[in-house]
């Protein structure tokens, strides 16, 4: 399945959303141990998490969470040895969909299953969706 954007509604992602995706692909690129996979998938949980965390909590308020998870990553990466890099933005990213998760509790992920012939648009509950964008996440930080 391919995730396209959440069933809450609000239009397409507010310009705070989509900055912040800019940033957090910015931030995986650049620091030590970043590589491009990484920012990109965390780019992309970004996009999916943000616009509705922006919508309840205000751009400040998600970017103080996005923060939040980057800069504790960081520490802790930093006290470990481990290039931080490699860990900051998926933290951040993981922070949001936190926030995601705990406004919304019942929302879903509308996504596209490309199967040839019989392509589909389904909804599948966040959790999942939380669960596999970090098991990606990891498996390319590491």
């Amino acid at each position: 399945m391919i995730p396209l954007r959440d069933n809450l509604p609000g239009g397409g992602p507010p310009p705070a959303a989509l900055g912040l995706s800019a940033a957090v692909i910015a931030t995986g690129l650049l620091l030590p141990g970043g590589n491009i996979w990484v920012a990109l998938i965390c780019g992309f949980g970004m996009y999916l998490f943000a616009p509705s965390v922006v919508r309840s909590i205000g751009e400040l308020g998600c970017l103080l969470t996005a923060l939040l998870g980057g800069v504790i990553a960081a520490a802790v990466a930093l006290l470990s040895s481990d290039p931080v890099g490699s860990w900051s933005a998926p933290a951040a990213v993981a922070a949001v969909a936190l926030a995601h998760l705990l406004l919304n509790r019942r929302s879903k992920i509308i996504g596209l299953v490309p199967i040839p012939a019989t392509a589909r648009i389904v909804a599948v509950p966040t959790i999942s969706v939380v669960i596999s964008w970090a098991f990606i996440a990891a498996v390319l930080a590491v």
